[in-house]
């Protein structure tokens, strides 16, 4: 159970730290295309690296955003299923977060491909490798495992203990 506990702490650190990136990045890019802005309608110039710096970085906070949502618990579900017994609940959660595995595992395996597969290729204008942007979806489908096998580990690990107080 302590292995539980450690992991838990490591998600939320993980987490805090995922959160400070993708406020970096979100910084980033609202500070950027103010730059663009100014230069545009009160200097009559342009930068030309700011549609490639924002394409390339909206997908990682896409993917982190993803995986911050996803612990929070805060993407979409069925509320339905609250009007069950919790036994019926725990199973139903199980069998998702099962699912959610199963796609985030062909997500990471397609991601990689995409990243290997465009590895060669480079931006046209800050010639920045396009691994870059495509390995946001491996890296987001990993951090989302992560937070997954943990909501699955509690569901197995949590339950078992309450039942166990109970029948003190």
């Amino acid at each position: 159970m302590k292995v539980l506990q450690y992991y838990s702490v490591f998600c939320k650190r993980l987490n805090c730290m995922v959160q400070l990136f993708a406020c970096g990045i979100l910084v980033f890019i609202v500070g950027i295309v103010f730059v663009e802005t100014i230069c545009r309608y009160l200097l009559g110039t342009s930068l030309r690296i700011t549609d490639e710096l924002v394409s390339y970085l909206m997908p990682w906070m896409a993917m982190l955003g993803a995986g911050v949502a996803l612990r929070r618990k805060e993407l979409v579900f069925i509320s339905a299923l609250e009007k069950f017994p919790p036994f019926i609940q725990r199973i139903a959660a199980i069998i998702s977060d099962l699912l959610i595995l199963v796609l985030l595992a062909w997500c990471v395996k397609s991601g990689l491909a995409y990243t290997f597969r465009n590895a060669g290729q480079v931006s046209p204008t800050i010639r920045l490798s396009m691994a870059y942007p495509y390995a946001s979806i491996p890296v987001g489908s990993v951090l989302m495992i992560l937070y997954t096998a943990e909501d699955l580990l509690k569901l197995f690990f949590v339950h078992e203990q309450q039942e166990e107080v109970k029948r003190v």
